[in-house]
């Protein structure tokens, strides 16, 4: 039996629900997690969007970074040269050609992640996503797998 998800907007209730739930979230990560500086973990240095992420983060964000989009190279990759990452304890020349071509050549890769939500485990991550989503603005996990294309 197929569960119906509503898609509507929560109402003023829930939306408050929806809110407490965030504060509560926020509130849990600063208690139990840390803080770290940027410059004693560069390798946590990445893209971080303003109150929402929406269809021109990746422009923006290569803009300040000084890079380019490139969205009509049926070659292009994430990294130019997979040589590029070689380092203490990475030998890029060990890993399958495979994985090279999928990082030099991305664009001709199709990539498709299905999740699903099954039995008692459904509701809690059903409720986050109505109620806190609409806050939060990044949620795109959906209620019940897409079809694939």
């Amino acid at each position: 039996m197929k569960r119906s998800i509503r898609t509507t907007r929560p109402n003023a209730v829930e939306a408050a629900l929806g809110d407490a739930l965030e504060w509560a979230i926020q509130r849990w990560v600063l208690t139990t997690g840390w803080k770290v500086h940027a410059e004693d973990t560069p390798w946590l240095a990445g893209p971080a969007g303003k109150v929402r992420i929406g269809t021109g983060f990746y422009e923006e964000y290569a803009h300040v970074a000084g890079l380019k989009t490139v969205t009509d190279d049926p070659d292009a990759g994430l990294l130019p040269d997979f040589d590029v990452i070689a380092g203490d304890g990475f030998d890029p020349s060990l890993d399958r050609p495979g994985i090279r071509d999928f990082y030099q050549r991305t664009a001709r890769y199709d990539l498709s992640v299905q999740i699903g939500w099954s039995g008692p485990f459904s509701h809690l991550p059903l409720t986050l996503i109505y109620l806190v989503g609409r806050n939060v603005g990044q949620f795109d996990i959906p209620p019940q797998p897409r079809p694939w294309p």
